[in-house]
């Protein structure tokens, strides 16, 4: 019963905001609206629905969220959205398709602050009687990288230098990009907080989705 009430109350405000908006709603408007990421558990509906009215309407999205901090949306493209959800993190939507033309949706939850690690989920949009939801996928293997494997110390640096670099990579955080034109996931190292010197050997990693996986491409400089 309670189930359906909330399904039945977020039915009746998704159809409030496209009565106001549809022509400028897309599916990953609608994936954001509808994803249930703990991620962003600080954003309710009318937050999110928020969000992607001021943007259309040329203005700064940014909202009070759950924890009585702001959150803004910074990034609104027909297959990607990017929040900033506090100071030390940002959350991404991105719309991807299968080589058999079905629509996936990857979220990035990143966290810079030290020892933040991120999490990178995959979802299927499903259709009930009600509304529309996302449900995650178990069955796919999520990039992943140390920050030890995203820095690329010489032998030429001193023992004990070598250490101290080390000890910093252990709570470096890892933080995913995505390049939507390409389709290429980058996986690099948060460096704000990293020594000076260790910062030009710093590398990063890559994936490029193919359609049914992502793809390793090469470790860069």
């Amino acid at each position: 019963m309670i189930r359906h009430l909330r399904s039945t109350l977020f039915t009746l405000l998704f159809l409030c905001f496209f009565t106001a908006a549809t022509a400028q709603t897309t599916a990953v408007d609608t994936a954001f609206v509808c994803c249930d990421d703990s991620a962003i558990g600080m954003l309710d509906i009318n937050a999110r629905l928020d969000m992607i009215d001021l943007n259309a309407s040329q203005m700064t999205a940014r909202v009070t969220n759950g924890f009585e901090g702001y959150s803004t949306m910074t990034v609104r493209t027909p297959d990607h959205l990017r929040i900033q959800l506090t100071e030390v993190s940002t959350w991404d939507i991105c719309r991807l398709r299968t080589t058999d033309g079905q629509e996936r949706f990857l979220t990035i939850h990143c966290i810079t602050a030290e020892g933040g690690e991120p999490t990178l989920t995959l979802w299927r949009r499903c259709r009930t009687e009600d509304a529309d939801s996302l449900a995650e996928i178990d069955d796919w293997q999520a990039p992943t990288c140390s920050a030890a494997a995203l820095a690329a110390i010489p032998d030429s640096i001193d023992v004990l230098t070598r250490k101290q670099w080390q000890r910093a990579l252990i709570t470096a955080p890892v933080v995913f990009a995505i390049d939507m034109a390409t389709r290429t996931l980058s996986a690099t190292l948060y460096a704000e907080r990293l020594p000076q010197g260790l910062r030009p050997y710093l590398t990063r990693r890559q994936w490029r989705w193919d359609g049914q996986r992502w793809t390793d491409i090469a470790t860069k400089p």
